[in-house]
Formats: C-alpha cells, structure tokens, sequence
C-alpha cells in the first residue's frame, strides 16, 4: 500500500468539512418611482418629477421644496430613464 496511499488517507480523515452557504431569500427590486406622499417625496425616492412639463427636481434645487411631484424617482438615473430631464434651476 506504500506511502503514498498512506497520505492520501490521512489527508481525507483530516480535511475540514465545508458547509454548504446558507439559501438567502431573494431580495426584492426597489421600485425605480413610487406616487408622492402629501405633495412630497418619501426619503427612499427624493427626485420630484412633473408629468406634464416631464422635467424632474432634486434636492437642494431653486424649485424644489416648491414643486409638487407626480411622481418620486429613486435618483436621476431612473428619472431620466423614464424620459425626463433635469430642471434648469
């Protein structure tokens, strides 16, 4: 059986055992726009868009504690995807 069967055996008996990673359930997509709440923008989605002139605001802009959304992106990114773009002011 010589030597080398001998190391081949002992390798096995003493090889830590891996455990298989833990199933995590599936985590669910952020909705890119959510509707306002009280003419306002929850935290999560704070991108104001106005359907009609399809321009959006962000915070920190002239018009946007003003503005009354239609709708409250999750950022510009989503905003712009939607087809909108940005304020002037």
């Amino acid at each position: 059986m010589g030597l080398v069967w001998l190391i081949s055996r002992y390798r096995a008996a003493t090889a830590p055992s891996i455990a298989p990673a833990p199933v995590l359930p599936p985590v669910p997509p952020v909705a890119s726009w959510v509707p306002p709440e009280d003419n306002g923008c929850p935290v999560s989605h704070p991108v104001k868009a106005k359907l009609a002139s399809k321009i959006f605001h962000r915070p920190g802009m002239a018009n946007y504690e003003r503005t009354n959304p239609d709708r409250c992106y999750l950022n510009d990114t989503a905003a712009a995807a939607d087809g909108f773009r940005v304020a002037q002011r």
